[in-house]
């Protein structure tokens, strides 16, 4: 923890109890899907829980495609956009994210209420992934993407299966 956010943390905690001020930082440490960390406190569950879950869903989706922008990266690999013969690359490409991290984190919630939550976002992740992925196939084999009156399904395209 950073000297700035343990100040953040005592100046919050101190007026009440200062031996709550551990169980805020660890909270805090363990919160970040990239630390690695499992919770150790209600508190850590909860947040880690609320982070994950701002993470997948529609917001985690418009997240995705932001911090791609911002990074100067593409959709997907227009020659293989499912990704199954090279290897993920989120940093290059916006799509890969999902396989890569955000399809991912529906599978580590804590609270009962984060996993049912959790259940919903992922089903919406896995919902916007499988279409996009027709959608780039379906380009790629020169077909004009979900014509009016044409359904397709993820398994037509050996998508998520």
């Amino acid at each position: 923890m950073t000297p700035l956010m343990l100040k953040s943390v005592q100046s919050v905690t101190s007026q009440r109890d200062a031996s709550r001020i551990d169980v805020v930082a660890g909270a805090i440490e363990s919160h970040s899907y990239s630390a690695g960390k499992a919770p150790t406190s209600l508190e850590g569950c909860i947040l880690q829980d609320s982070d994950r879950l701002d993470a997948i869903g529609y917001v985690g989706i418009a997240r995705c495609f932001y911090t791609a922008g911002r990074m100067g990266s593409v959709l997907y690999d227009p020659l293989e956009p499912k990704a199954t013969i090279r290897a993920l690359d989120d940093r290059q490409f916006a799509l890969d994210h999902f396989p890569n991290k955000l399809l991912k984190l529906s599978e580590n919630f804590w609270t009962s209420a984060g996993r049912r939550l959790a259940t919903e976002r992922q089903q919406t992740l896995e919902v916007f992934y499988c279409a996009y992925l027709l959608r780039s196939q379906a380009r790629s084999a020169g077909w004009e993407p979900l014509r009016r009156g044409t359904l397709w399904s993820c398994e037509d395209f050996g998508v998520l299966g």
